[in-house]
């Protein structure tokens, strides 16, 4: 019994490896920032308040310079946290037009 609960286990673990998407973790975790110092739920404005919230907590735990978030969207995940959340974030693009084609 003991070795199916270790080979369910196993089974589990090994598809949340693969099957988790983490995609749009930098997103969430800029609103978060935004949420937590300026009160700006405007950035992400489809996802619901609540996770926002859960995610600025964590992150306040984390790291206390969630404070010092610019209040601009596309610096916020660049500059918002510590050396591992603006790794994580380094997903986000600047508002900044592309250049035209030659």
């Amino acid at each position: 019994m003991l070795g199916l609960c270790a080979l369910q286990a196993a089974l589990l673990a090994h598809t949340a490896w693969d099957k988790s998407d983490t995609a749009d973790e930098p997103t969430y975790i800029a609103a978060a920032a935004l949420v937590w110092a300026h009160r700006d739920y405007s950035f992400n404005s489809g996802a619901p308040v609540l996770p926002k919230w859960g995610f600025a907590a964590a992150l306040r735990l984390v790291d206390p310079a969630i404070g010092q978030t610019p209040p601009e969207w596309y610096r916020a995940g660049t500059t918002c946290c510590g050396r591992a959340v603006r790794a994580a974030c380094a997903g986000i693009s600047s508002p900044r037009a592309a250049p035209p084609f030659s």
